[in-house]
C-alpha cells in the first residue's frame, strides 16, 4: 500500500462458462486468505475445519484452477474448492508435524503425495479419496508444466489400487480343509 491506496485485488472469482449456466460463479478468494474452523457446511457435507491462505501457492495454481472449470456446470466448481480446501488442511496437518512450509508451488515435493496418503502418527486426514488425491495431482502437473515447460519431470505419485479382494468372500481355513476331505 503506498500513499493510502489500496492495491487493486485481482480477481479470484470463475464465472461458469458452461451454456446452461451463465449466470453462476463462485469465488475462490479463500484459497489466498484462509478460511474459518468453525464455519457451517454448504447442503449435505459437514465442515472440516479451516486452513490459513496460501497466497502464492493459490496464485501458481490460478490459471491451471481456471482452466479446468471451462464449459464445466457449477458442481464441478464446487467439487474443485472442496478438493483445495481438503488440500490446504492437509499442508496445514502437514506443517504442524513440523515439516517445511508449503509457500508456492516449487515448495511441492513429489513425496508429498505419498506422505498425504500416509498421514504422519494421525497429524492430518489421508488423502484416501482417489478423485480428490488425482485431481490436485493434476492441478500442480498443469500449474509447473506451464511454469516449467514440458521437460519437466515432476511428479504427483498416483493413487494405490484398492485390494479388490472381499475377504469374507473368501472361505476359511477349516471351510477349505473341510472342501478337500
Amino acid at each position: 500500500m503506498a500513499d493510502g491506496v489500496q492495491p487493486v485485488q485481482r480477481a479470484r472469482v470463475v464465472a461458469c462458462s458452461h451454456p446452461d449456466f451463465p449466470n453462476y460463479s463462485r469465488d475462490f478468494s479463500e484459497l489466498w486468505t484462509g478460511f474459518p474452523d468453525d464455519q457451517k457446511a454448504v447442503g449435505k457435507g459437514r465442515w472440516k475445519g479451516g486452513a490459513r491462505g496460501r497466497p502464492q501457492l493459490a496464485d501458481d495454481l490460478w490459471s491451471a484452477i481456471r482452466d479446468d472449470l471451462q464449459q464445466k456446470p457449477p458442481d464441478a466448481h464446487t467439487n474443485l474448492l472442496y478438493t483445495l480446501r481438503t488440500f490446504w488442511r492437509f499442508l496445514d496437518g502437514y506443517e504442524r508435524h513440523g515439516f517445511s512450509p508449503i509457500e508456492q508451488l516449487t515448495d511441492i515435493q513429489p513425496a508429498l503425495s505419498l506422505l498425504w496418503l500416509t498421514p504422519a502418527d494421525g497429524a492430518w486426514e489421508s488423502g484416501r479419496d482417489k478423485k480428490t488425491h488425482n485431481k490436485v495431482g493434476a492441478l500442480l502437473r498443469v500449474a509447473r508444466r506451464r511454469r516449467f515447460g514440458a521437460a519437466d519431470v515432476w511428479d504427483w505419485h498416483t493413487f494405490p489400487a484398492r485390494d479388490r479382494t472381499l475377504h469374507k468372500d473368501l472361505p476359511t481355513e477349516s471351510q477349505s480343509r473341510e472342501a478337500l476331505h
